[in-house]
């Protein structure tokens, strides 16, 4: 059987809690997405206006229900983290309230290259 993905966004500009459906996605699209990302400036941008409503790019493998979310924190005064959240995610009768079982791993690091490692491994 062929994995299947689909790919959701969180954006600042969207309500609290709010995602755009990417659709069907691919390891190459995954990338793209989260290039097209400014992390760095969505990131300030909510945390200096004390909103804290951050990027968050999510995953899922529907085949596997596996799941794998990237999103940002703060790290120190003047830098932030990624933050990784990878487990399973559990269809339930509510298409708006799925179970999701899921360690986060704070990276200590505003490199991109960490998350891109994880976008790799669940593809």
């Amino acid at each position: 059987m062929t994995n299947e993905f689909i790919t959701r966004l969180h954006t600042p500009e969207l309500e609290t809690d709010y995602y755009k459906i990417l659709g069907t996605t691919f390891l190459q699209k995954h990338f793209n997405d989260f290039e097209n990302i400014d992390w760095k400036k969505d990131f300030w941008s909510e945390y200096e206006s004390g909103n804290f409503n951050m990027s968050n790019l999510e995953v899922f493998n529907v085949t596997e229900s596996k799941y794998l979310s990237i999103g940002t924190a703060p790290n120190t005064d003047d830098s932030f983290q990624f933050v990784i959240g990878i487990g399973n995610h559990i269809k339930t009768d509510d298409i708006n309230n799925p179970i999701r079982k899921i360690k986060l791993y704070y990276t200590e690091s505003e490199n991109p290259e960490i998350p891109k490692k994880n976008i790799g491994q669940l593809f």
